[in-house]
């Protein structure tokens, strides 16, 4: 959804507790490459998790003052499920028993495309209540009979009309709440709102499909409920009131069976600025670029990793409507920028508690940057996103597996890549940066005074290692980051070497800028347990910044000693 079983993406013992500072705590993780069917949290595990997050279990010494307490354990049972989609599609009044609807554009909203696929993919273990829930949250809009008139996107018998166009059919309401703006400015009795949708549908088809080269969705032949023919149906509805730009689920009665579905896709039904902040037509045609591409996405494998599904789709918007820009919002709120302590892959949709949230959106700028260090093109698109859908439609290969596969196939390396990526997210501009870099937030460095000494300036020596403390250890985990900037001393250079506790995953890189903004970037070469950025030139340079990657694709944890020194 614009805006799978949920599961931690492999840190299936894994919680945070993100500090002002920087610092977090978790609990050892256990498992390895995340299985096709990996589970979430169940309730030992969970248990284990609060237990670990315990005010008693953490170390006074280790929390800043002004630090805010935030735990990311995310919803383990469909029960919690189920209240999540069932809060999130109470739009209307009428069912104040389901919860009040979020604000439109609300940072706390679930990601509903990516729930409603949790509930399917978990469909045939059940209870009978537990189905006939869910089914009716499946359910298209025009279902005839539909069990539940005050959930989602329900037309609750009002007559509907479809207009199809070359590759897909827009439904609507001719009455009631979910019917779209009556204007019909060429007096076709077709509203041009649903023309306009129908239109920016086939555009962002051409683009993703036709010129970029993507799956195009599946048939939904199979489907009792499907539109007029074969083409991917497309629903408007009121959506907005409930904060939601659109969704995509599936009603393919293959969904038990094969890892490619059919889909079906719900959006507004006239992206009112007063909902969305923006004008209509924006709001549309990115919600069309992402959610058509989740339709894709279910042509590849329904059931891959949430990070994957969520940031390509996001990322996606970006390169049918780059000059759009919706998608910047999710960089400001939580992500590998704002918080590159916690993996990258690690999903939480718990909105019943906000300050626990950590979707994946804000994980797009990870394959924008891709896209900007491999720039082969097809139909204006990069193709590495395409060459990583391509792996993971291989059976038994998930999501990080497919970036790494697709990655080594280039002549280059997941850990290479994210560690360049933790330090674009530092100083996002200039040498390896973004093109848009200009634009984004940065990932806030830490300065974490130690004994001896303090990484304020050069010389400097710091003990690092307080990421994530689990009772006698601490460590960075997977696919997460730490940096630390420094101020130069009147020094002509100077060398960064980390000391680690041997880990294989570790690699880094210094960012120098200077009072003119010139960046530089120079690489930390790892030998054995000891990485070292050799000398660097500090002329005219106003701060270093030193990047600490763990880019394992497994829960290996990181120490790490920091040292900075000049001649």
């Amino acid at each position: 959804m614009r805006k799978h079983t949920i599961r931690n993406q492999g840190v299936a013992l894994f919680a945070t507790l993100c500090l002002a500072t920087g610092l977090a705590t978790a609990l050892p993780a256990v498992a390895s490459e995340p299985a096709e069917e990996s589970a979430g949290l169940d309730g030992p595990q969970a248990e284990a998790i609060e237990e670990a997050l315990s005010p008693e279990r953490l170390d006074p010494e280790d929390l800043a003052p002004e630090a805010e307490l935030e735990a990311a354990v995310g919803p383990e049972t469909t029960e919690e499920l189920l209240e999540i989609a069932e809060n999130a599609l109470a739009t209307t009044p009428e069912a104040p028993e389901l919860g009040q609807p979020l604000a439109a554009n609300s940072p706390e909203r679930p990601d509903l495309t990516l729930v409603l696929r949790d509930l399917a993919a978990r469909m045939d273990s059940l209870t009978p209540g537990q189905k006939k829930r869910v089914n009716t949250l499946l359910a298209r809009p025009t279902k005839p009979n539909r069990s539940d008139k005050y959930l989602g996107a329900n037309y609750a018998g009002a007559k509907s009309k479809v207009r199809c166009g070359k590759h897909a059919c827009v439904h609507w309401a001719t009455k009631g709440r979910h019917a779209p703006p009556a204007k019909d400015k060429n007096r076709n009795k077709v509203p041009d709102w649903v023309e306009t949708t129908l239109k920016t549908v086939n555009q962002v088809w051409k683009a993703e499909v036709t010129k970029a080269g993507f799956r195009a969705p599946r048939k939904d032949g199979s489907s009792k409920h499907k539109g007029p023919n074969n083409k991917l149906d497309v629903y408007l509805a009121d959506v907005g009131k409930g904060g939601f730009y659109g969704y995509c689920t599936s009603d393919d009665p293959k969904r038990g069976k094969s890892r490619t579905i059919s889909a079906y896709c719900v959006v507004d039904d006239d992206m009112a600025k007063s909902q969305f902040r923006a004008k209509p037509i924006k709001s549309l045609r990115v919600t069309v670029a992402h959610e058509f591409f989740h339709a894709v996405q279910f042509a590849y494998d329904w059931r891959e990793d949430n990070w994957l599904l969520e940031g390509t789709a996001t990322w996606m918007e970006e390169q049918v409507y780059d000059a759009i820009n919706d998608n910047r919002q999710y960089i400001k709120g939580p992500g590998p920028i704002t918080r590159p302590y916690i993996p990258m892959d690690y999903v939480n949709l718990d909105v019943s508690r906000p300050q626990y949230y950590h979707p994946t959106y804000a994980t797009w700028t990870f394959f924008q940057y891709l896209g900007e260090r491999l720039p082969k093109k097809k139909g204006g698109v990069p193709t590495i996103t395409r060459e990583i859908w391509n792996q993971a439609a291989k059976k038994g290969v998930q999501s990080r597996s497919a970036v790494s596969k697709a990655l080594t196939a280039r002549g280059t390396s997941f850990a290479t890549m994210f560690a360049k990526y933790s330090a674009a997210n530092v100083v996002p501009v200039g040498k390896d940066g973004y093109s848009e870099g200009k634009h984004f937030p940065t990932a806030a460095p830490r300065v974490i005074p130690s004994q001896p000494g303090s990484c304020a300036a050069v010389p400097c020596s710091s003990s690092v290692d307080k990421f994530l403390p689990t009772e006698d250890n601490y460590y960075l985990p997977q696919l997460s980051s730490m940096s630390w900037r420094t101020q130069p001393n009147g020094q002509a250079s100077a060398t960064v070497t980390f000391t680690t506790n041997g880990a294989a995953s570790a690699l880094g890189v210094v960012t120098t800028v200077t009072a003119g903004g010139k960046v530089a970037r120079y690489p930390i070469s790892f030998t054995g347990s000891t990485g070292t950025s050799g000398s660097i030139p500090l002329s005219g340079v106003t701060a270093i910044y030193s990047t600490l990657a763990n880019t394992s694709l497994r829960n290996d944890g990181l120490q790490a000693t920091l040292n900075i020194t000049a001649p």
